[in-house]
């Protein structure tokens, strides 16, 4: 996969949301340790965390800095990633 952040348009917003991609050098690490230091980029670059949703717990945990206002966990009885 090719390591990129890519902003995609919000359907009738003015806004963007983020898609992000992992590189070859994140491989190995754990998916909470991955998504931290993704988002705490964005926080660094002048994005607010306002609302953060998956289906594992990596997806909305994390260190202080890119914690979202409001998570949002979504059942899923399926897979665990840790």
């Amino acid at each position: 996969m090719r390591n990129y952040i890519e902003k995609l348009p919000l359907r009738d917003q003015g806004d963007s949301a983020l898609f992000v991609l992992g590189a070859p050098d994140d491989q190995g690490k754990l998916a909470t340790v991955y998504k931290s230091e993704k988002r705490n980029e964005m926080v660094k670059e002048g994005y607010r965390i306002l609302g953060n949703s998956g289906d594992q717990w990596s997806d909305i945990l994390g260190t202080s800095i890119s914690m979202s206002i409001r998570p949002f966990k979504l059942p899923n009885p399926m897979y665990y990633i840790p």
